[in-house]
């Protein structure tokens, strides 16, 4: 009786360390295909420099208006107070940032995604501004957000680089 015991307790140790060794095999497989993301102190820091980039747009008598300040009007399909479309003048001073920020002469030194959404109560997010450069497939990717508040909802600004 004694004997059929241990054999029980035997068996189910066996069958714990097969399971345990299977479960870190898959796991070691899963972390080794994925491409890392972590979130980028520099990105962000490149993110909250582009939003404080004065634009050729004004929105009223206070001068010329910020990137951060062209989202919105964006969406609602606003113009400068100079006829100019607000779209139109926040994707050249993104572009011009972007630019500044990734590229020597004719040649890109990174991969970017940057991409805005407006995220309202009522729904999911709305593309408004989207930008891919390069493939970052299989690469390190590292990025940051940086949410700015909105008459219903928010703006999320993201910069992914590889």
């Amino acid at each position: 009786m004694k004997r059929k015991g241990q054999e029980e307790i035997v068996g189910f140790v066996a069958i714990v360390v097969l399971v345990a060794v299977i479960g870190l095999v898959l796991l070691g497989l899963a972390l080794r295909q994925k491409p890392s993301e972590s979130s980028s102190t520099e990105v962000y820091q490149l993110l909250e420099s582009m939003m404080e980039v004065t634009s050729d747009c004004s929105l009223d008598f206070n001068g010329n208006a910020r990137v951060r300040d062209l989202f919105e009007p964006c969406s609602k399909n606003n113009v400068c107070n100079d006829g100019q479309d607000t779209c139109m003048v926040l994707n050249e001073s993104i572009e011009s940032s972007l630019r500044n920020a990734f590229y020597k002469g004719n040649q890109t030194n990174l991969r970017y995604m940057f991409e805005v959404r407006l995220i309202s109560n009522s729904s999911f997010g709305e593309v408004i501004i989207s930008r891919n450069v390069g493939n970052c497939t299989g690469r390190d990717i590292s990025g940051a957000l940086y949410p700015l508040p909105a008459e219903y909802g928010r703006i999320d600004v993201s910069l992914k680089t590889c």
